[in-house]
């Protein structure tokens, strides 16, 4: 593999690039990618593009410092671009299916109870202009609007270890606070037409599917994690038949019975 991510961070590279290689034989990363539908017909090699991304991570880099500005990568911009906007590539299960090989290497290593974690944030894109479904959406830590998406993920905990399971990007349901629409030449029978879709449903609806679907794929987990939003009775009782779920009610005239008392 000749891709670099920059030659003051070469040495560092190499070293990394060795491990995320053992990594990936373990984990018969190629088997996934093209389970999945990362293919490439010719050029550079999706794991190449990959890994170059992976390394990002580890560097401290951005994506144009790493790559797309960068003329030692082995790459350009629209190889990288090309996979990226692939809509037939399923990040969903490919996530899922990375992240159910390192629930069981960690499994192994503790027997502590493992909990759900679902969480919604801002994903602001302040400078983007005609990104599909763009919208304007509130950023709770910041309190205030922004353009972006909010990033829907799902992980699951020990207390020690963190292992990413599932995301979704929210845009706006109302059409008023959208900047930008979906594409309509895109095929509707891949993935990425469904997950655009997918953009448009309600954060607690999506939080069901996800726990119901990590626990279908064989990952167990003890408790649901989430908070305030996700607690109207509807969304609990639907969260509670994958786990039983720990949340913080929200505020109102809504009373509660626990055991005898209300």
């Amino acid at each position: 593999m000749n891709t670099l991510i920059s030659s003051e961070a070469q040495p560092k590279s190499i070293d990394l690039l060795n491990d995320l290689d053992f990594v990936m034989k373990k984990s018969r990363f190629r088997t996934l990618l093209n389970r999945f539908g990362f293919k490439k017909t010719r050029g550079t090699s999706v794991v190449d593009i990959l890994m170059s991304l992976f390394l990002l991570l580890f560097t401290r880099q951005s994506l144009s410092e790493g790559i797309t500005d960068n003329d030692n990568v082995g790459f350009g911009k629209d190889a990288l671009y090309s996979l990226l906007n692939n809509s037939k590539c399923n990040w969903r299960r490919l996530l899922l299916a990375v992240g159910y090989q390192a629930y069981n290497v960690i499994s192994k290593l503790t027997d502590r109870e493992k909990v759900l974690i679902i969480d919604t944030t801002a994903y602001g894109r302040n400078r983007s202009k005609n990104v599909e479904l763009l919208s304007r959406v509130k950023d709770h830590s910041a309190k205030r609007y922004v353009r972006g998406f909010r990033l829907q993920a799902a992980a699951i905990s020990d207390g020690h270890s963190l292992i990413p399971v599932d995301f979704s990007l929210l845009a706006s349901a109302d059409p008023k606070k959208r900047f930008c629409e979906m594409r309509t030449d895109i095929d509707k029978r891949t993935i990425g037409f469904r997950r655009r879709l997918e953009a448009l449903k309600k954060a607690p609806f999506l939080a069901v599917e996800m726990a119901h679907r990590i626990k279908n794929e064989g990952l167990q987990f003890n408790y649901i994690l989430v908070d305030s939003w996700y607690s109207d009775p509807k969304t609990v009782l639907e969260l509670q038949k994958s786990a039983p779920v720990i949340c913080m009610m929200k505020k109102g005239r809504t009373k509660y019975q626990v055991g005898e008392k209300s």
